[in-house]
């Protein structure tokens, strides 16, 4: 391997450390093409830290989380370079121990993620809602409850309106590049933060489902987002 090439990306990994975030990123991105071409392992070399602190904030906060609600605020986290996290807060009103989704990333991007996934949370529901007992009259059985049908269904709605969210955010792009390495910087500081700290992130379980889950995918894709995102 040529010094010269380690030495070039070694510059352009300097460079990411610039206070201009998409400055930082596109040093980044031709680290990275550089790095794939000449078969460079990135964690290898120093400088692929992101300076800007990174912190925790409330996502969600309830007695408990269903499947899809963990799938979701994870999805769009990720889209941020955040990562969430599982834990529990005691309610300052009935002294009873709830669970909490936790965003963790830089400020800005903690707050766009929460927002998003907040609103995306709220229209799973209320699609949810106008279909309970349309799905429920199909699918339920002995074998088929209610509950399996509604995180089912909620799941399915959750994957489609995802996938619609990171199409938005890749057309949105002006330099797809750029903005993947952007995500990919703030998701090793974010991931970083969580071992210094010891966290186990969120890990997500592998249900049984019914068909239900086929008909929410369906529905979820005429689920209009582009107000949101572009807000």
């Amino acid at each position: 391997m040529s010094e010269t090439i380690i030495d070039k990306i070694k510059k352009l990994l300097a460079l990411s450390h610039s206070n201009n975030e998409y400055e930082a990123a596109s040093a980044l991105a031709q680290a990275m093409k550089l790095a794939r071409k000449h078969g460079v392992d990135l964690e290898q070399i120093k400088g692929t830290e992101f300076a800007e602190k990174i912190e925790e904030e409330d996502a969600l906060y309830r007695a408990n989380f269903s499947q899809w609600e963990r799938f979701l605020f994870d999805g769009i986290a990720r889209e941020f370079g955040c990562r969430i996290l599982l834990g529990f807060k005691i309610d300052d009103n009935t002294f009873k121990v709830k669970r909490r989704i936790v965003m963790v990333g830089k400020k800005q991007d903690r707050q766009m993620a929460v927002y998003l996934a907040t609103y995306l949370h709220r229209t799973v529901q209320r699609l949810y809602r106008q279909k309970k007992h349309e799905i429920n009259d199909r699918y339920e059985t002995v074998f088929v409850s209610k509950h399996r049908i509604k995180e089912d269904y909620c799941q399915g709605v959750a994957f489609s309106i995802l996938n619609t969210a990171r199409e938005i955010f890749r057309k949105s792009a002006g330099n797809a590049d750029t903005e993947n390495a952007l995500i990919i910087q703030k998701g090793y500081a974010v991931d970083r933060y969580i071992d210094d700290k010891g966290i186990k992130e969120a890990k997500h379980r592998t249900v049984k489902s019914c068909a239900a889950i086929y008909e929410g995918a369906r529905d979820g894709k005429d689920v209009a987002i582009n107000r949101p995102l572009e807000s």
